[in-house]
């Protein structure tokens, strides 16, 4: 607690730093359950049966909240960043790698490799002319 010159606890100084202290250990808390690291059900997709979106929810990762799967939004769509690998000879390690410890602006350590990988190869994957 803070205290002023007087010695009194001064609580509006307190709440001041205090509570975006504790905003941020909520946020910290929310995007590691979130990320799949604590709660990860199994990486692999037997037979590659998930659409991608199913996977996402079903690892619990946070793609869906920057990427969706046509258009921009903070991300670009998924179908854009699979025509901007398409023309790349390692596209699937290449995007693997950027999933799973970041790229641009994306920040890594959001999926483990393996879930990385199932995501490049799902992304890969897409329909581009749907």
């Amino acid at each position: 607690m803070r205290t002023n010159q007087r010695g009194k606890t001064n609580m509006k100084a307190t709440l001041k730093y205090a509570l975006p202290a504790l905003a941020i250990i909520v946020l910290v808390i929310i995007w590691a359950n979130r990320s799949g690291k604590s709660t990860m059900i199994s990486a692999a997709d037997p037979g590659g049966k998930l659409s991608l979106v199913d996977y996402i929810h079903q690892q619990k990762l946070p793609c869906l909240q920057c990427h969706q799967l046509t258009t921009g939004s903070y991300g670009p769509g998924f179908k854009v960043v699979a025509r901007n690998y398409k023309s790349n000879s390692k596209a699937l390690a290449t995007l693997a790698t950027h999933i799973e410890k970041g790229y641009g602006f994306m920040p890594g350590g959001l999926a483990s490799k393996e879930q990385a990988e199932v995501l490049a190869d799902k992304i890969m994957k897409l329909n581009l002319n749907q």
